[in-house]
């Protein structure tokens, strides 16, 4: 089942049905995510989205090539690299697809804890 579709029929069955406000408002907030999500992922197929996410991937790379490799970098430098590291995994984890798929899994989640 799609995700939408699935996502749908989580709404009927919490919005129609006897659930508390606060299910109410978690099935609002996965449709928010999911379209976000669903956004995110679309934008990742963007050419300049791609050269920019290649870059990210290259500096990451670059970062921990240097911490693992150069015994000479001060506790200032290795700080500045996990940071440029941490960034970089942030941006490109919103187009990787892992957010989708996170979002996908709560759904399903939410629909078997609604159905039992």
């Amino acid at each position: 089942m799609l995700q939408s579709e699935q996502l749908d029929k989580l709404k009927r069955l919490v919005l129609e049905g006897n659930y508390e406000d606060e299910d109410k408002v978690e099935v609002q907030r996965l449709e928010v995510r999911l379209k976000k999500a669903a956004e995110a992922d679309k934008l990742k197929d963007i050419p300049a989205i791609k050269e920019f996410l290649a870059y990210m991937e290259k500096e990451i790379e670059r970062c921990q090539t240097l911490l693992t490799t150069d015994e000479t970098l001060t506790d200032s430098q290795r700080a500045k690299l996990f940071a440029i590291i941490q960034v970089s995994e942030k941006y490109t984890s919103l187009f990787n697809g892992s957010a989708l798929r996170n979002v996908q899994a709560s759904i399903e989640r939410a629909l078997r804890a609604a159905l039992s």
